[in-house]
Formats: C-alpha cells, sequence, structure tokens
C-alpha cells in the first residue's frame, strides 16, 4: 500500500480504497486525490488523461470536466438510442453517434453496406453486465457498482470494483473493435490486479489474467505481466513444473529457459 513518505504526512490524512482497482492507499481528507495505482480521480471519475491535480485546473475548468462528465452519464440511461447489441444473455443499447465516435470500426460498419448498418450488433460471446460496464465506461469513463450487483460475488475483489470475468471481458470488445479509450482504462485496472496477484501469490488469477491478454493480443498488458513475472517466484516455480497453460507457458520463455522435460528412460536392473 502507498503510504505517506513522513510521519507528518499522516495528519489529515486516511486509508482509502481505489472504486477502480481496488488497491489500498493514503489519502487526505478533504483534499482531491487520486489513486497511485491506476490515476483513477474521484474528483472527474475518469483514470486516463484526468489533469484534476491539485493546482494544475482551476476551478471553472474543474466544474466543466464535471459537467461534460454529467451529460454523457444522462446520454447513457437516456431510452432513445438506435443501435442494439444482441448478445449472448439478453441486449444492450447505444448511441450511433457515440459509437461511430469512439471507433473506426464501429464507424466502417455502421456506415458501410455490411449487415451491422440496420443498427443490430451480435456479440454472442459477450453478457449484458460486461457490455452495460463497456458501454458505461465509453460514455463516462467510470463505472457503477449496480451494474454487476446481480452478477457472481465470488469474481469480484471488492463490491466496489467490477468482477475479474467482466473487466476481462471488457478488455476482448476494447480491443476487437478498437475502442482505445476503453481499452486504456481496462488495461490499467487490469495491470493493478496484476500486481495485486503477485503480492498475494494469486498464482490463478494472474495467469488468467495473462492468458486474457495473449488472447487478445494487448500488449501493454502482456508486457506488465512478464515484468512481473520476473520476480514472481510462486509462478516460476508452477512454470518449471509445466502446470501453467500452454500460452502462458510459451510466453515466459521469453524471461526464463524452457524447463526440462522428464526422462522416460529407465536403466534396466
Amino acid at each position: 500500500m502507498v503510504e505517506p513518505t513522513s510521519h507528518l504526512g499522516m495528519q489529515g490524512m486516511q486509508q482509502l480504497s481505489c472504486q477502480s482497482c481496488c488497491q489500498q492507499y493514503w489519502g487526505k481528507v478533504g483534499v482531491h486525490y487520486r489513486c497511485p495505482y491506476c490515476l483513477y480521480c474521484r474528483c472527474c471519475r475518469l483514470s486516463m488523461g484526468c489533469d484534476c491535480e491539485i493546482g494544475s485546473r482551476n476551478k471553472s475548468e474543474g466544474d466543466a470536466l464535471k459537467a461534460v462528465v454529467d451529460i454523457m452519464e444522462r446520454m447513457f440511461l437516456d431510452g432513445d438510442k438506435d443501435v442494439t447489441f444482441e448478445l449472448m444473455d439478453g441486449q444492450e443499447y447505444a448511441h450511433k453517434a457515440v459509437l461511430k465516435a469512439s471507433s473506426e470500426a464501429w464507424g466502417s460498419m455502421l456506415a458501410s453496406e455490411m449487415k451491422e448498418r440496420n443498427g443490430v450488433i451480435k456479440l454472442p460471446d459477450v453478457n449484458c453486465v460486461a457490455m452495460r460496464v463497456f458501454l458505461r465506461l465509453l460514455y463516462t469513463g467510470h463505472v457503477n457498482p449496480e451494474d454487476w450487483a446481480s452478477f457472481n460475488k465470488k469474481d469480484a475483489c471488492s463490491p466496489t470494483a467490477p468482477p475479474l470475468s467482466i473487466l476481462l471481458t471488457v478488455v476482448l470488445v476494447a480491443k476487437r473493435y478498437m475502442v482505445s479509450t476503453v481499452l486504456s482504462l481496462a488495461t490499467q485496472a487490469l495491470k493493478s490486479r496484476l500486481g495485486t496477484a503477485k503480492r498475494k501469490s494469486d498464482v490463478v488469477t494472474f495467469e488468467t489474467i495473462f492468458a486474457s491478454a495473449i488472447a487478445a493480443d494487448v500488449g501493454a498488458l502482456r508486457l506488465a505481466a512478464l515484468d512481473l513475472g520476473r520476480s514472481f517466484d510462486s509462478l516460476r516455480t508452477k512454470y518449471m513444473s509445466k502446470e501453467l497453460r500452454p500460452e502462458v507457458q510459451f510466453e515466459l520463455e521469453a524471461i526464463w529457459s524452457t524447463p526440462p522435460s522428464p526422462s522416460k528412460r529407465v536403466r534396466l536392473e
């Protein structure tokens, strides 16, 4: 946990929990702060591109930014949407203008002679909870725990952070349709969870995130996993005994030598 560098720094501070990546850190009461791990801003609720640091923006600019976020929140909740996402367990909706502005891939699909031009996009491998989290991030840059309140509680790292499986699906959709803003937000959150998994010696979670990064070809996340993996003793033990998923096992050969294969030859006695 990130702590103040001196005892005097403790005055007026309290232990906080990031609403984005679940990390614990110290923040000053009554003063703007943001998570030192994923840069989640509690003022404007943005993780990337936030300029709300103390002294970096005057009050009017900060108010304007919050006003924009509030407007996008109302748009997200608006029922007058013209694009339907047909998902594995239902439907979610969005504005065509927002989708086209956020992704060249969607812009081409919705403007060309492709079948999606009628306003229906089929994503049979994505569930409604993940899509709603994705769309809220797209519109507002933040998440709302109510979106996954009915989801599997065992899959959540905290009540205020999306379950891991949901976050991994968000990355998959963002990468598939080249939605850079959402991809950056989700990637930063997953990088933080990789660090948490390492600190807790949680090889299963680390491997799950790493495997998803490989499958979706998210370079920043793959590099972060390799960098953290260098000093992750529990992961190395699994690697040397060849107990990891094949794709993860292969990727780790970039930092470690190939583990020896057990010999099946026995001496005749």
